[in-house]
């Protein structure tokens, strides 16, 4: 009896052990799948990172009236149009939106100028009826003032990483079925080896697609460790650099390939991404290894282990020099049509300005010669007989010289209206300017009742200039009407002429009421008149002429003068066929 309960314990006993044996193989199993599937959730997080972060069509548009301004050639093989069709129908995108996710889009639209920025994925239907997924990115762009005037975007095809997307899912939900199924109970535990080997080669193949991935994608891919050390450095990253793998591993991403003035912002979207913090999208430049700057917009995120634990960051990039150099040129293209349309408007009001001074001194200037001469004229038919001829002939001076004046004075207006097209002749020809200026001057005095002393100053007796007799006139005719305009008889008015080294000058002295510094800064300007000038006649056209002759002639004129105190215009003509 002994000997038969001892053999009854050790079979017991060894049963046990079989048992204990048994239940400990299929619990090593259960852990083998458990860190197998997280390996699994882990490649499938980066593999969706960096799919769902590459883009490939680029856009912008004006603001507000959503005009395209710009378009990549990519965009053709996205959606299926011409490009042409895009600039004709700048809103042709919403058409093409699958109706399922038409609502999705218009609520993040509408968001969109609170954010600045909107991120979203949708589905559209293509030209050919293919239904594709797309990932978009669109940011609004604001001028200095704070105004929302450029939207850009960037949009991908992700069709392809929805369909891998949908098969990690498949997977994942596998593995969480075999998870369950551990933990109903322990007669459910007999996981098949073969099964476990299927799984571990499916993670072995997804991470070497994602590794394959990362590596040829035409996007920059880049990792940092936990201590911003570059471990991670794709082909498109090599490219857009110009630095191999191998150069940049191990180096501090932020302190050797970031500009100095992006380091301490960049240093803190990477530092919050190893905080664990919510993905950044951020632009900053990259060093090239020719020293030029790359602009790139960056999509971080945090790298986790099998065990939850933050391991480092990895970055998706974008170039974006090409987009951040039109956004440059269109906000310097919008400053200068800016400036010339405010240069613009201010020309248009001087215009107004100008026409309505014209209207004012047209109705003044012209009507007060024409009565004096209606005044003289009449005098001299109805009192014919009883007037002497020393009479007659003081009226008919008079006649002749409000016509000289009114005659002058439509020439000045007529060369005003042709120098702003352009049209005025100029026809040099060498002379003596000493000859010429006597021979206008005496013309001159010839039409006044009251003749001036004209004092003159000459270096030489003969002084050769090549000039424009025409504009000469203009130029003498108007200093030496303003002399005698704006001087009390019998007061002297003084020429002077004198020829040095490269250029001719000529100067008209009086001593008349004077000009004041703040109407010489508008001296020259047309229909300006000094605020002294009193009930003096005068156009304000006269001056301006003078510009415009000096001008002909490649000249300067310079002003000297004092309230009360008389007034000096100096004439500078170059010589000796600069003309």
């Amino acid at each position: 009896l002994i000997f038969g309960i001892q053999i009854y314990f050790l079979n017991g006993m060894k049963k046990i052990k079989i048992e204990l044996g048994e239940k400990e193989m299929l619990l090593e199993s259960s852990a083998k799948i458990k860190e197998q599937k997280e390996l699994l959730i882990a490649s499938k997080e980066r593999l969706e990172l960096v799919m769902g972060s590459l883009e490939e069509v680029v856009w912008g548009r004006n603001l507000p009236d959503y005009q395209l301004k710009y378009v990549s050639n990519s965009v053709v093989n996205l959606y299926g149009l011409p490009i042409a069709d895009w600039y004709e129908n700048p809103n042709i995108w919403s058409d093409m939106i699958h109706p399922d996710d038409l609502a999705q889009v218009e609520k993040e639209g509408e968001s969109l100028f609170t954010r600045g920025i909107t991120e979203l994925e949708y589905r559209i239907i293509t030209a050919d009826k293919e239904i594709k997924w797309i990932h978009s990115t669109t940011r609004i762009i604001k001028s200095t003032d704070g105004k929302s005037d450029f939207m850009t975007g960037i949009a991908k095809d992700i069709t392809e990483e929805k369909k891998v997307q949908n098969q990690l899912n498949q997977l994942n939900n596998n593995l969480e079925v075999k998870a369950a199924e551990l933990q109903i109970s322990n007669s459910d535990l007999l996981l098949n080896i073969t099964e476990i080997d299927v799984l571990r080669a499916a993670s072995e193949s997804v991470a070497k697609e994602l590794r394959q991935f990362i590596e040829t994608a035409n996007a920059p891919i880049f990792g940092i460790d936990a201590k911003g050390n570059v471990n991670e450095w794709n082909q498109s990253s090599e490219k857009i650099t110009g630095f191999k793998k191998e150069e940049v591993l191990g180096k501090d991403l932020v302190e050797t390939y970031i500009t100095e003035d992006y380091r301490e912002a960049v240093k803190r979207v990477l530092d919050n991404a190893l905080k664990g913090k919510e993905t950044a999208n951020f632009e900053f430049p990259l060093f090239s290894k020719d020293n030029q700057r790359v602009m790139v917009l960056l999509n971080s995120s945090t790298r986790r282990n099998a065990d939850g634990e933050i391991t480092g960051v990895l970055g998706v990039g974008q170039d974006i020099s090409e987009i951040d150099k039109l956004r440059s040129d269109l906000e310097d293209t919008v400053k200068k049509r800016t400036f010339e349309l405010e240069n613009s408007l201010g020309k248009e009001k001087e215009l107004g300005k100008l026409k309505t001074s014209f209207v004012a001194m047209a109705s003044h200037e012209f009507r007060t010669p024409l009565a004096a001469i209606k005044a003289a004229t009449d005098v001299i038919l109805k009192y014919n007989d009883k007037l002497s001829q020393e009479d007659i002939k003081k009226r008919l001076f008079k006649i002749k010289r409000e016509v000289r004046d009114m005659t002058i004075m439509l020439e000045d207006i007529l060369i005003i209206g042709k120098a702003d097209s352009q049209k005025l002749e100029f026809n040099a020809i060498e002379q003596d300017l000493v000859v010429l200026v006597k021979n206008i001057v005496s013309d001159y005095q010839l039409t006044q009742v009251e003749v001036r002393e004209v004092i003159y100053k000459i270096s030489r007796d003969k002084i050769m200039l090549n000039a424009d007799p025409k504009w000469i006139k203009h130029i003498i005719i108007n200093l030496l009407s303003n002399a005698v305009k704006y001087s009390e008889a019998p007061t002297s008015i003084t020429i002077e002429i004198r020829q040095e080294e490269n250029e001719i000058i000529l100067s008209v002295t009086d001593k008349g009421i004077g000009i004041s510094e703040k109407d010489q800064e508008s001296l020259f300007e047309p229909f300006h008149r000094g605020k002294n000038v009193g009930n003096i006649q005068g156009t304000g056209l006269g001056l301006s002429v003078l510009q415009t002759a000096i001008d002909l002639h490649k000249g300067k004129i310079k002003v000297e003068s004092k309230l009360n105190n008389g007034s000096t215009f100096i004439v500078y003509l170059p010589y000796e066929g600069t003309i």
